[in-house]
């Protein structure tokens, strides 16, 4: 009896430990921040060694275009963490292995298509983004394509609260993309030769995502996994729509920066970079709230006392970052990016104002994704970007207008959805809906 006691308190407190907030953001911080640092570098370095600010806004136009290919890996990726968390809850971990070789499958078909569609298409982006080298958006595209396949590896580890094993996969792109800007120098087309590098790390982290994926399933069986297909399809359109509205607030403002204000866009994209080191800090709970809210469904009360702790801790760290690049902000520019960057100092103050809102928002949708309730954040969001769009196209004389005006209305998305949560909240559990 004392040993099933044992046994019991034992269990007890790894579950404790696993379902813990801070402990498992504390082991994500540490490999994210290492990550974010090398993102950092790799932005630094950028700056640095190409030496144009021309170029620097189109690298930084790519990598946005990228973020915007990318949807179909995102959304992949939250459904694979979804169902990985429910199955792993579950302790269905042959459940699990047939669950991604059949994703596999889906993405391969969706990488091909994906492909011919965006090939078809990449000249007419390349003249939108003033981006004269055709050979950048193919490399774009194919990046994108290649990259559909790590959301096995990066939803798999996730859902199953290998948090560990989750940041070191997360290391080995950034790795390659440092690797990427230094042979970058050995190539006349630069930011070519930076995506052609990136493209072969992509690759190479899939060797190792298999080595890391097998270590967290063990030699379990395959066992068939059954998901009632109606439920499944209709969560995958909520997390297209819902990640596309993340995906739009996020990247509008360089898209439309380098359509309107071509000659800003390198001040601009320096600026941004720094502002956005605010959200390296707080994208750490997104990744942990995701799967612990996916995998205790039902559990209200709870999913909302995880997400109020998560918002404080967002609003304290987010105040504190901004206080420090606001304090050093000339030191922070002239080591990160040079001292030709120096006049981006302008745009920090909006560009913070800008930020901070939409790190919120990616944390409320991602809380509304795991729970499979996003009507309102999306509408929200996606009424926050036809308002950036509009915003873009009526002020086009002034840059300092329109960051202003986008940090507006994401703050007033943010209140919105802040209202509508803590409103549902006071609502009876019976008469809550969607």
């Amino acid at each position: 009896m004392d040993g099933k006691l044992s046994d019991r308190q034992e269990a007890f407190k790894q579950k404790r430990k696993t379902d813990s907030l801070e402990a498992n953001s504390m082991i994500v911080l540490a490999l994210t921040m290492c990550a974010n640092v090398l993102g950092v570098l790799f932005q630094s370095l950028a700056g640095h060694l190409l030496q144009d600010t021309g170029l620097f806004a189109d690298l930084n136009a790519v990598m946005a275009l990228f973020n915007i290919l990318v949807l179909p890996t995102t959304v992949s990726s939250c459904l694979i963490a979804k169902y990985t968390a429910v199955l792993h809850a579950q302790h269905e971990i042959g459940k699990i292995k047939s669950f991604f070789f059949g994703m596999i499958k889906v993405l391969g078909i969706l990488a091909l298509l994906f492909s011919g569609i965006m090939a078809a298409a990449h000249e007419a982006i390349g003249k939108w983004l003033h981006i004269e080298d055709s050979m950048v958006i193919i490399l774009a595209v194919a990046l994108a394509a290649v990259t559909l396949f790590s959301a096995v590896f990066t939803g798999g580890l996730q859902g199953s609260k290998a948090f560990v094993l989750y940041g070191v996969f997360g290391l080995i792109g950034p790795v390659f993309k440092i690797a990427a800007i230094a042979a970058s120098l050995l190539f006349q087309r630069k930011i070519a030769g930076i995506l052609a590098v990136w493209l072969f790390g992509t690759l190479f982290s899939y060797i190792v995502g298999i080595f890391l994926i097998k270590k967290v399933l063990g030699k379990h069986k395959r066992e068939k996994a059954a998901f009632d297909k109606r439920e499944m399809g209709l969560y995958i359109l909520k997390l297209i729509v819902a990640n596309a509205g993340v995906i739009l607030i996020s990247n509008i403002d360089v898209l439309m920066v380098k359509h309107n204000f071509n000659a800003e866009a390198g001040l601009y994209s320096g600026a941004r970079m720094l502002g956005y080191s605010i959200t390296y800090l707080t994208n750490t709970f997104v990744i942990v709230l995701f799967p612990m809210v996916a995998g205790s469904a039902g559990e209200e009360k709870k999913n909302r006392q995880l997400l109020k702790k998560v918002l404080v801790y967002n609003v304290i760290l987010s105040i504190a970052a901004v206080f420090f690049l606001m304090l050093f902000s000339d030191l922070c520019i002239k080591l990160l990016l040079g001292k030709e960057f120096l006049m981006c100092r302008q745009y920090l103050v909006p560009i913070t104002a800008y930020v901070l809102p939409i790190g919120i928002l990616n944390l409320l949708a991602n809380y509304g994704m795991a729970k499979n309730s996003t009507t309102y954040i999306t509408a929200s969001m996606f009424l926050g970007g036809a308002l950036a769009i509009a915003g873009g196209m009526i002020w086009k004389e002034s840059l300092l207008l329109l960051i202003w005006f986008l940090a507006l209305v994401m703050w007033a998305a943010v209140f919105c959805n802040l209202l509508y949560i803590y409103r549902q909240g006071r609502k009876p559990e019976d008469v809550r809906t969607e």
